[in-house]
């Protein structure tokens, strides 16, 4: 009883600590601006690079669920398409909603889990799943680092740059080869599930069949995240071309991942006033761009919230008697 009540108090003071994180970020940003020009802007936006925007995020949706039933497939794990999107937009609403951006992992697992699929299988895939399109980032800031380096002047956030990306590609992928390491080393173990989960990680993310279309739309998607960026730029006025988005909007996603504040609010605000910096990008302009960049996203995970509450309805509901013969 008090071990569940201490569980309890430690997890409202956490979700306490992001939320204020969240407040406190978005609160310094927003003084650091206008408020009634900067809400006049946001609501005169024009509409046409807005559609633009949320219709490719929404085929980004598309494409993860895609990635997700190849990352299943690899698992040996059948998965319709159709049912695997439907998963994708739920886990896209619980990201939202949830104080937590794995919280809709955890919602993902669970309705795999309704599919009569084991937790450990389950949790692997959305662990995989979210690897590869943390590798796919990964690969993306490595391979602009010639133009990250050329619109940074400083030499200290070069160093963290380079660190943090080459590090970051050289850790993931010697984590997935650990288990080889510890093989030849006897006098190393790891627990059965975590040399499982890295055998499954090795083959999925670089020896499976569909290894190559996990890494490509994983990449997709990353680039679409940076294309949508510079369409909402355009639709207000922002003079930040969609190549130098493509470029700085990776670094911006993966600091925004940090399990620091509620769905990245604040933290991913900040990350893109930086970022847009390097592009001659005023704070007003940056912080602009990331609330309805995360408007945006917010939007797309609404139908997954529809879904999950028609499946829980359909779930729940009792079944109806057949009709007597008269």
């Amino acid at each position: 009883m008090t071990q569940t009540y201490r569980s309890d108090t430690k997890s409202r003071l956490g979700i306490l600590l992001k939320g204020s994180i969240s407040a406190a970020l978005i609160a310094w940003l927003i003084s650091q601006v206008d408020l009634a020009t900067f809400s006049a802007r946001l609501t005169t936006a024009h509409q046409d690079w807005v559609g633009a925007a949320a219709a490719l995020l929404l085929l980004q949706v598309v494409i993860a669920a895609q990635r997700w039933q190849w990352v299943l497939r690899a698992l040996r794990i059948s998965l319709g398409l159709r049912e695997a999107l439907r998963i994708v937009f739920v886990g896209l609403f619980f990201n939202q909603t949830l104080p937590t951006t794995v919280g809709g992992d955890i919602v993902r697992v669970l309705e795999l889990r309704r599919a009569n699929i084991t937790i450990g299988r389950a949790t692997t895939s959305v662990v995989l799943d979210r690897l590869s399109a943390l590798l796919a980032v990964l690969l993306i800031v490595a391979l602009s680092l010639p133009l990250l380096l050329a619109l940074i002047n400083e030499t200290a956030p070069k160093i963290s740059l380079l660190v943090a990306s080459l590090g970051g590609l050289l850790g993931l992928v010697g984590l997935a080869h650990l288990d080889l390491l510890v093989a030849v080393l006897p006098r190393w173990k790891l627990p059965t599930h975590v040399q499982l989960l890295l055998r499954n990680g090795r083959r999925v993310l670089f020896g499976a069949h569909y290894s190559a279309h996990i890494l490509g739309s994983s990449l997709l998607v990353t680039i679409i995240s940076g294309i949508s960026v510079g369409l909402i730029a355009r639709s207000l006025d922002i003079e930040v071309d969609i190549l130098t988005c493509v470029v700085l909007v990776p670094p911006v996603l993966l600091i925004s991942t940090l399990p620091v504040s509620l769905a990245g609010w604040g933290v991913r605000e900040a990350a893109m006033v930086v970022a847009m910096s390097y592009a001659h990008v005023g704070t007003a302009d940056a912080l602009l761009l990331s609330i309805a960049f995360g408007c945006i996203v917010m939007a797309m995970g609404l139908p997954g919230g529809i879904l999950w509450l028609l499946r829980s309805y359909n779930a729940t509901r009792p079944p109806i008697a057949p009709a007597k013969a008269h």
